[in-house]
């Protein structure tokens, strides 16, 4: 009896771990970054873009993208682009031969192009990122405003957008993301300037330069591990950092000039590193599970050594009242 009732107790806490452990599934989080806001010129390309960070590995294969769209005016919200594995862009309406894929999911950009712009593209534009397990996260949000032509108040004015923060595990690739709107057309004189200013303090120091062609640090303490992601001709600016370490956390400042355009503010992104999580985790859950599995393991043994030395020990001799015994 004493063996069927621990029985049903082990099972009950073994129907509760499983519980618990599904429970668990969904604490990993994921986050989008967009630029907010953008304008076009009614008849140019734009780039919307879109970064993400998730808390697991990015796995190319399982990777998806969702880009949306909400009229300013009246209308219902309608799908733009969807990628998984290969860009899947609309075989019909307003956006059919008009979105082209921009993004890279290794680098954790997510970005597209929507070419030659009507007004009719007034709007928000949603972009939605789910990287397995990290499948919760926010909805990143792009404003587009299509213009007849750009107010003589933004000429010479050159407009810089960056994520504010971003975070990395130690060891792995992150993309400085930047992009730039500028009135006048891109041309070999456009530059981009990379600087790079330490979480302890201390002036900012040039680590990047591009015009024309990308010039990466030949010495200190960036050598070899910055690359080049930009496309100057669709507003894109960005470079990836290699090998992130806990010593390159700080702010790093993106400044793009494309003369006459060279008067703004540049764009600023703070990067942690965090050092790379453990495999186990000792989390709530964990906890949960030993107070859980130490009582019914305990009781288990207890239940075992008991049969255990039951079985082993020398059986008693009891004899019938009715049976003859020789002699």
């Amino acid at each position: 009896m004493r063996v069927r009732q621990a029985h049903m107790m082990m099972m009950m806490m073994m129907m509760m771990m499983m519980m618990i452990a599904a429970s668990g599934v969904c604490v990993a989080g994921l986050r989008v970054f967009t630029a907010g806001e953008v304008k076009a010129v009614n008849g140019t390309d734009v780039r919307l873009k879109c970064s993400f960070q998730s808390s697991s590995a990015v796995r190319v294969t399982g990777v998806t993208v969702s880009w949306s769209f909400r009229p300013l005016g009246p209308g219902h919200e309608e799908t733009v682009f969807y990628y998984h594995e290969k860009p899947f862009p609309p075989l019909e309406g307003r956006f059919r031969k008009k979105v082209e894929w921009a993004g890279d999911v290794s680098g954790r950009d997510a970005s597209i192009v929507l070419r030659k712009v009507p007004f009719s593209f007034n709007g928000t534009f949603s972009c939605q990122v789910k990287n397995p397990p990290d499948v919760h996260g926010n909805v990143g949000e792009v404003r587009l405003r299509v213009v007849t032509t750009v107010l003589w108040s933004s000429v010479c004015g050159i407009s810089v957008t960056a994520p504010a923060e971003l975070s990395a595990v130690r060891g792995a690739a992150v993309t400085l993301s930047c992009s730039f709107s500028s009135s006048s057309r891109v041309t070999s004189l456009m530059s981009v300037d990379w600087t790079f200013q330490p979480e302890s303090g201390g002036p900012a120091k040039l680590f990047f330069h591009f015009a024309s062609q990308a010039y990466p640090p030949d010495e200190g303490h960036f050598k070899g591990r910055v690359q080049w992601k930009g496309r100057p001709s669709l507003g894109d600016a960005s470079v990836q950092l290699l090998n992130a370490s806990l010593t390159d956390n700080g702010t790093y400042t993106c400044t793009v000039r494309n003369p006459p355009d060279f008067q703004g503010s540049p764009g600023q992104t703070v990067l942690r590193v965090t050092p790379q999580r453990l495999a186990l985790a000792f989390t709530d859950v964990g906890v949960l599970l030993v107070l859980v599995l130490g009582p019914s393991a305990l009781v288990t043994l207890l239940l075992l050594g008991r049969m255990m030395c039951c079985c082993q020990s020398p059986a008693q001799s009891h004899h019938s009242p009715i049976e003859v015994l020789p002699g």
